[in-house]
């Protein structure tokens, strides 16, 4: 064998070995969605209830 056989090879191997991505359906990507908005939801909540205390008993 030579190095250009070899190398072809061992690209063919590599192009085997990488995992193709899965493909979601709709109600995967409705929970994935869902998911993102409760976190989005939750964290701005946290920045609220922050800003809150940390304003508390301050006169503006």
């Amino acid at each position: 064998m030579n190095a250009e056989e070899v190398l072809a090879k061992e690209a063919g191997e590599g192009a085997q070995d990488k995992p193709q991505p899965k493909r979601r359906g709709p109600s995967e990507e409705a929970i994935a969605s869902a998911n993102r908005a409760k976190t989005l939801r939750r964290r701005q909540l946290e920045d609220m209830l922050e800003t809150r205390r940390s304003t508390e008993g301050k006169d503006f």
